[in-house]
């Protein structure tokens, strides 16, 4: 099936711009029922900062159980995750005070998942170094979701892998191969999505349905 990506209006990163859009509270595993992700690259001119990062994963979740268009307006969080070294990473959470304020069930979550990612550079499973983001809700305030990351890398084929772990918990593992071919924003570079259940219409589908 060929997914018509167009549809989508993504959110850009910070890095790139700052877009307010209304967030509707981060759903439950159990509530996501699809979602697109889009990569880039903002160039190696940008300096790696907890909230603006040369990577970063752009992201729009639904909660829809019957087959739809995806779009910003449908969605249930929409939100950005700077993707970065996991040795910055952990030490940004534990010397920011995030370790204390999470709790140590979770922060062990975060150890383990930090020694994982950092011997994945070594095991044959990725080419470069993986990176980890955090998920966070800024509109209206900024609210830190603990236990909710978001881990890329490039397996042996160089294809990019997004790994999105949910209350401390692996949820879904994505391949973001598509070519975007945003010429609107060019860092825009790779898009995919997880839909497990098949909801994903495109607009031309639904003109065909209407036509039949």
């Amino acid at each position: 099936m060929s997914f018509d990506y167009s549809t989508l209006d993504a959110v850009k990163p910070e890095a790139v711009t700052t877009i307010e859009i209304p967030t509707h509270g981060f759903p439950t595993p159990a509530e996501i029922t699809l979602a697109t992700i889009n990569y880039y690259d903002n160039g190696p001119e940008i300096r790696g900062k907890w909230h603006g990062s040369r990577y970063a994963l752009n992201w729009q979740m639904f909660t829809q159980t019957q087959p739809f268009t995806p779009s910003s307006l449908l969605s249930a969080w929409s939100g950005a995750t700077q993707m970065h070294d996991p040795d910055f990473f952990a030490r940004y959470l534990e010397q920011k005070g995030h370790a204390e304020k999470m709790g140590e069930p979770c922060w062990q979550f975060y150890r383990s998942l930090y020694d994982e990612t950092f011997a994945m550079r070594d095991n044959g499973c990725a080419t470069a170094l993986p990176l980890l983001g955090q998920f966070i809700s800024k509109y209206p305030g900024t609210t830190v979701h603990y236990g909710c990351v978001a881990r890329m890398w490039w397996d042996e084929f160089e294809e990019l892998i997004a790994e999105v772990f949910l209350d401390q918990t692996l949820f879904a593992t994505i391949e973001v191969n598509r070519v975007a071919n945003n010429a609107k924003d060019p860092k825009n570079l790779l898009r995919g999505h997880y839909d497990p259940l098949k909801l994903w219409r495109s607009r031309n589908q639904k003109k065909d349905k209407n036509n039949g």
